[in-house]
């Protein structure tokens, strides 16, 4: 345990020193990408553009996929309590919330929504380069979100670890049972179409 207070408290250390007025100008903006705001746009865009070509099960499937992300997330910051650094910048105090710092919620959600999505959106298209390439940005946008909870100061490196680890772990895991629920799915429609044909 003191090994990984050890850990969290010289990573944050680390970045604290190399924290620049332009720095923490670019990493704000990159810590939007992982905020409530922008996820619930992105996922209001996705589930619309679902409806809208008339993949209501896949829309309905993300908007799962996403609450059960959160309220994951949200049941072990509940669980587990823990404080957020300690901050004396003003304008770094202005970026951290009042929940508990274990684990991100920003490193979490944005792994959940951009790779859910993305690993949705590779099933359906052929190609081995397209699906490393929305893959890749997935986790490259979940990255740089969670780089940018540290070098504002409002994670210890644990939190972001866990939070990628368990977003990434969610999303993998929607994507494993909606692979599943659609083959049951299609073998259902082929026993349904062979019940019909030999009925007619």
């Amino acid at each position: 345990m003191n090994s990984l207070i050890n850990l969290d408290q010289h990573v944050g250390n680390a970045f604290a020193s190399h924290r620049t007025p332009v720095g923490i100008a670019i990493m704000r903006d990159i810590t939007a990408l992982g905020g409530h705001t922008v996820l619930t746009m992105i996922v209001l865009f996705t589930i619309g553009f679902l409806v809208a070509v008339r993949r209501r099960r896949t829309a309905a499937f993300v908007l799962l996929a996403v609450l059960g992300g959160i309220f994951f997330t949200e049941a072990l910051k509940f669980l587990t309590g823990r404080p957020r650094p300690f901050l004396e910048d003003d304008e770094l105090i202005a970026f951290r919330p009042d929940s508990p710092s274990f684990p991100s919620g920003h490193s979490a959600l944005s792994a959940v929504v951009y790779l859910t999505i993305a690993l949705l959106v590779a099933g359906r298209l052929e190609g081995r380069r397209i699906h490393v390439y929305l893959i890749s940005w997935s986790l490259i946008l979940a990255f740089l979100v969670g780089v940018s909870r540290l070098y504002l100061g409002v994670h210890y490196f644990t939190d972001v670890v866990a939070g990628w680890a368990g977003g990434f772990l969610w999303a993998i895991a929607c994507r494993w049972v909606e692979d599943h629920w659609l083959a049951v799915r299609e073998r259902s429609v082929a026993v349904d179409e062979g019940v019909e044909a030999y009925s007619g």
